[in-house]
């Protein structure tokens, strides 16, 4: 039943409705593109900022795929971060040991979610500074991403003293190049 107690504006209720998602369309972006994985999320507002820089190290080191922090605001005002780890089942228990065991907090939300990726493929192109890989996303055979290696790119950079940009942008065009020469 909906229970005695009367709040006034709202009923003493709670609708729960129970489905089933349906299988995507045969030919859609979906098929067999989608990864099962878990998403990890708790609030932490009583955590120093070095703290949070381990943990996320931490969380790296044990397979997350991905993690952040996205800044909340909590009851009574406090400032806090919302900290999400992406990351396969099989390291899922390892990652909410570590999380209960460096943070404060009580509890961890888990989610299974899916995940739709690119197909990637990692180029290795030469600059004049040097050689990056470059990271290339495809979707249905098309390239629609191109990244350098963010460390190489870093590397590179302080050790030739020129700016960031300049070597990224190397990189780019010398797998432009490659790209070109390999549809011309």
């Amino acid at each position: 039943g909906a229970g005695a107690r009367n709040y006034g504006k709202f009923p003493n209720a709670l609708r729960l409705i129970i489905g089933e998602t349906h299988s995507a369309k045969r030919g859609s972006v979906t098929d067999n593109e989608t990864e099962p994985v878990s998403m990890l999320e708790t609030n932490l507002d009583d955590v120093s900022p070095q703290v949070l820089g381990f943990v996320m190290h931490r969380a790296f080191e044990l397979g997350a795929l991905d993690c952040w922090f996205t800044p909340i605001q909590m009851k009574k005002n406090r400032p806090a971060v919302l900290f999400s780890v992406l990351c396969g089942k099989e390291n899922r228990d390892n990652l909410i040991e570590m999380i209960y065991i460096e943070t404060t907090t009580l509890g961890i939300r888990v989610r299974d979610i899916q995940r739709h990726a690119t197909e990637r493929e990692i180029r290795r192109v030469r600059t004049a500074f040097g050689e990056v890989d470059v990271k290339i996303g495809k979707f249905k055979g098309r390239i629609v991403n191109k990244m350098p290696e963010y460390e190489q790119v870093k590397a590179l950079a302080l050790e030739k003293g020129v700016a960031f940009h300049t070597v990224h942008e190397a990189a780019l065009a010398a797998v432009a190049d490659i790209s070109l020469r390999a549809n011309g």
